[in-house]
């Protein structure tokens, strides 16, 4: 047990590596997690079986016996489990549900060509479309309003000048702090400066997967919320 070789750790330092070694440790199941999560989530998105369109076509509840069982499934968006536990009569009520939703769509609505469009198809994530009130095809990313319009393109460029901006502000802050530890800082502040910077690389990880969980796209966590059972 001890920091480096040949030196005998004390228990308060040998709890704080220990401490240090969880906290790196949770952070890089956390990012695993993460990014397992937000494999699993987009899924349907990646096979097309979201569908974003304010207006869309119901089905009659008279039509439901021509439904084979995994076409009324994706319909109610029902999990096979919820699927399978609901009997004929819940299932029609749920279809009258999605008709009288279908029906409280305000006019200007029903008439604007954008509500009928599925926005997370592949051909509006990635290209320019034409959207209704614009004069030219144009990459929109907006994820509010009654009608949601979803492209990647806008996402990339923010990350883009987010991450230069940062940049922009890090790398001085960076490389005088470095050249300060190492060169100017008197040998019992450069390593309690060394300390306290090494314990924030080790929080980042966190703090930046929280970030991304606190801003998930709204496609994604309606498509990830429990459905009624």
């Amino acid at each position: 047990m001890g920091i480096h070789r040949g030196h005998q750790a004390r228990p308060v330092e040998w709890l704080a590596e220990k401490f240090i070694f969880l906290v790196s440790l949770s952070a890089i199941v956390m990012v695993f997690l993460i990014f397992l999560f937000v494999a699993r989530e987009a899924l349907p998105l990646f096979f097309g079986e979201t569908n974003t369109a304010l207006v869309q076509k119901p089905v009659p509840t008279a039509d439901m016996d021509k439904l084979t069982p995994a076409q009324l499934q994706k319909y109610l968006e029902l999990t096979p489990a919820q699927f399978a536990a609901m009997d004929k009569d819940t299932l029609k009520s749920l279809m009258d549900v999605k008709q009288e939703a279908q029906d409280e769509i305000p006019e200007e609505f029903r008439n604007d060509p954008d509500a009928k469009i599925n926005t997370v198809d592949w051909r509006y994530l990635l290209l320019p479309h034409q959207w209704n009130h614009y004069d030219k095809p144009e990459y929109i990313w907006q994820p509010v309003g009654e009608i949601q319009k979803y492209n990647i393109i806008p996402l990339l460029v923010g990350t883009l000048k987010v991450t230069l901006i940062g940049l922009f502000f890090a790398v001085p802050l960076a490389v005088g702090a470095a050249i300060y530890v190492s060169q100017m800082a008197r040998p019992k502040s450069a390593k309690s400066s060394s300390r306290r910077l090494n314990c924030c690389r080790a929080f980042r990880p966190s703090l930046s997967v929280f970030l991304r969980c606190w801003s998930w796209p709204p496609c994604c966590k309606k498509s990830s919320a429990i459905k009624p059972a």
